[in-house]
């Protein structure tokens, strides 16, 4: 066997990984025991963090502050489960964005993004409870935060832009003029039946 080779498809198959091994051991391991109260505590940090979040919560029910918090908690919960997939990673990202797209016109910003990655990272941090070295851990959940709330933003601003573009005078324009047609078409071809 060739050892060049053998290195060569290692490297390749490790560029497809989103962190080092260890680094997703101890996230895994961090993680295992987290109860889906997470999500409020890490809300709840990032109201401390920032208080435009705290403000932009009491615009809200307390069902959809609970909402978003089981929100946070899944997203975390899935994209640790897919640690060996950076694509479904990226793709959970992505979606979990989006979905904060409609929350824009309650006073929602993309600013709150980073801190909830921050106030995510102290509290999975948290969660290790002393079991592996802080900065260590610190590291692996900064880098796995860094990663998923960098596809977050890219979702919520590919959804921002869709709906702008939805909403132009031009786009109306254009779908009325296509629905026009197909209802001609529909007559015509209504016609030709008779």
């Amino acid at each position: 066997m060739n050892p060049k080779k053998n290195s060569t498809a290692s490297a390749a198959a490790s560029a497809n990984l989103l962190m080092p091994s260890l680094a997703r051991l101890r996230i895994q391991q961090c993680f295992k025991n987290a109860k889906p109260i997470v999500g409020q505590h890490i809300l709840k940090r990032a109201c401390s963090l920032r208080s435009e979040i705290k403000v932009f919560l009491s615009y809200l029910t307390d069902e959809k502050v609970e909402e978003l918090a089981t929100d946070i908690y899944v997203f975390v919960t899935e994209c640790v489960a897919s640690l060996e997939e950076p694509e479904r990673v990226s793709a959970l990202s992505k979606a979990f964005g989006q979905m904060h797209a409609a929350l824009c016109q309650m006073g929602f910003r993309p600013e709150f993004f980073s801190t909830i990655a921050d106030a995510t990272i102290a509290e999975c941090v948290r969660l290790d409870g002393g079991a592996h070295k802080r900065c260590e851990t610190l590291l692996a959940w900064s880098q796995l935060m860094q990663f998923m709330f960098s596809n977050v933003r890219d979702g919520y601003y590919a959804e921002i832009r869709q709906q702008r573009r939805s909403s132009l005078p031009q786009h109306r324009l254009m779908l009325s003029k296509q629905q026009s047609i197909d209802v001609r078409n529909n007559c015509c071809s209504f016609d030709m039946d008779l």
